[in-house]
């Protein structure tokens, strides 16, 4: 019965998207949020310098070019500093883009910078202030299936740190869930969002350069180490227990 209910408010959610707005989704105008902590909260691990202009610049670039392609189209109504509009948009994107009247070009800058947008919105959240020793809480569900799927929290490490210095070029490296908990390491390039592949991303680190190269220059492997010690394992764990068959994400577990 609860798995029936759940499907039925989604069913009723989505067609009450589908009948708002000229191409069946409200469009709104996006606002990059604010921090959750100081520029300089990270610190030693990832500099004030570095946190300034990656929010200010490159974050708000994203909203930027975002909200230049919906005042093309008159599409844009209220503002959202909010990702889960933007999660809307990425996990049906193939199913919205045939309603918008956009040259190829523009589609590719949509996409690309929604999911630039989305993608910085979940990292600032993924970060917190440096803790010794710092990894999921024992005996919560996120520690025990990072043990049950890789073996152990180190060899899960091991195996993200890989993936990472794979990446060529620009992208992220998550650590992904999927609607039956299944967990998953995955790579996306450029601004590509897991949320595309409906993979649901409880953690992930930036390999654009601008994220790590006024500090760490071209030593990436160093940057992946240093990003254990500001992981937000709590933010990680409300992740996977608001990922539920629905496909709807709490992205406020304060709130």
């Amino acid at each position: 019965m609860k798995v029936v209910a759940r499907v039925t408010v989604v069913l009723l959610l989505l067609l009450a998207l589908i009948v708002v707005g000229c191409v069946g989704v409200e469009w709104r105008m996006f606002k990059i949020p604010d921090l959750p902590y100081s520029y300089d909260a990270l610190e030693p691990m990832i500099d004030k310098e570095t946190m300034t202009i990656h929010h200010t610049k490159h974050h708000q670039a994203y909203a930027t070019k975002v909200n230049e392609v919906l005042s093309e189209l008159n599409l844009t109504t209220t503002e959202t500093t909010d990702e889960i509009h933007s999660q809307y948009l990425l996990e049906n994107w193939e199913a919205i883009i045939p309603n918008l009247n956009l040259e190829g070009n523009k589609q590719t800058k949509l996409k690309n910078n929604l999911g630039g947008y989305d993608n910085h919105c979940r990292f600032w959240k993924m970060l917190r202030t440096s803790t010794p020793n710092n990894r999921p809480q024992p005996g919560t569900e996120l520690s025990d299936l990072i043990t049950s799927r890789f073996g152990s929290f180190e060899a899960f490490q091991t195996q993200f740190k890989d993936a990472a210095l794979n990446v060529f070029g620009s992208g992220w490296t998550w650590l992904v869930s999927n609607s039956t908990r299944h967990l998953n390491i995955i790579s996306t390039y450029n601004q590509v969002s897991p949320l595309v592949h409906r993979s649901y991303p409880l953690l992930g680190i930036d390999l654009w350069e601008h994220a790590y190269y006024l500090q760490y220059q071209n030593r990436r492997a160093e940057y992946i180490d240093s990003f254990w010690a500001v992981a937000n394992w709590h933010y990680a764990q409300q992740q996977l227990s608001s990922t539920p068959q629905s496909h709807t994400v709490d992205l406020h577990p304060d709130r």
